[in-house]
């Protein structure tokens, strides 16, 4: 349920982990749904199961959207239902996966009935933002 995150920002520690080249594109650091990020999907046009780095939409858009600005957010799959939730079915069924490259994502935690931002990375990342 990440609210948001932060994109990895160092293109050889981008390449050495997943194995593809960092896309070139104005893509921003902090990214947050409907955001423009990076990601890495299995390339549509080979066979085998070969990566490749791309641009795109940060959130599913639905078969059935007639605009690509739905009403609801699309940016979590449940993984109770989603093999059976409409949007999310079809895609889960074709194996439409992709790897979202991050340094932290933000979660909200309301245990003082207010939104406190906690942020989650890999331990030892002591880097700031």
């Amino acid at each position: 349920m990440c609210v948001n995150y932060l994109a990895v920002q160092d293109a050889r520690r981008y390449e050495s982990a997943f194995g593809v080249q960092m896309p070139l594109g104005p893509w921003a650091w902090e990214l947050y749904p409907k955001s423009r990020g990076t990601f890495i999907r299995r390339r549509p046009d080979v066979i085998d199961l070969e990566r490749e780095a791309t641009g795109g939409t940060w959130g599913l858009l639905p078969w059935f959207a007639k605009t690509p600005e739905i009403k609801f957010n699309t940016v979590n799959a449940r993984c109770e239902t989603v093999a059976t939730t409409s949007s999310y079915k079809a895609p889960w069924a074709r194996g439409q996966r992709c790897i979202v490259p991050m340094d932290a994502f933000f979660e909200p935690n309301w245990e003082t009935d207010k939104h406190i931002r906690w942020k989650f990375r890999v331990r030892g990342d002591e880097r700031r933002w």
